[in-house]
């Protein structure tokens, strides 16, 4: 049976193996932010008005600009639909979903992650920018 916590640990594991952990600020499912905190509200991906819990959350203390959102899957086979239209179950659509939403603040890094070893590991990433400026 897959299991994700496999898939966020590889990734957590990732990030506190690097030398540019200490700086940023490390948060998962939940943030202290309000604007991000606000900015998830309404954005579960069944669709419904709950909150949106991506995987992990960085935030940089030097510079409010940029958030790095994540969403993982235990399944490569899960990683990304066709349409990307899938949010709930697809670790790009899923994480666009949350990045569209974080966008309206920040410039928004979106990571996708799937798979249970690193051998089997699946990554894609996504520049957001912020939609604000372009109001």
């Amino acid at each position: 049976m897959a299991n994700e916590r496999l898939t966020e640990e590889i990734v957590r594991d990732h990030f506190k193996n690097d030398a540019l952990y200490k700086s940023i600020k490390w948060e998962e499912q939940k943030s202290v932010s309000r604007t991000v905190s606000n900015l998830l509200s309404g954005q579960s991906k069944t669709g419904g008005k709950g909150t949106g819990y991506p995987e992990f959350i960085i935030t940089f203390p030097t510079d409010s600009r940029y958030v790095i959102i994540i969403e993982c899957k235990a399944s490569p086979a899960y990683h990304e639909s066709k349409n990307r239209d899938k949010i709930k179950d697809y670790a790009v659509d899923g994480v666009l979903h949350y990045a569209k939403a974080l966008s309206i603040a920040y410039d928004t890094i979106a990571i996708a992650v799937s798979g249970e070893t690193k051998e089997e590991l699946l990554v894609s990433h996504f520049f957001v920018e912020e939609r604000r400026r372009f109001i």
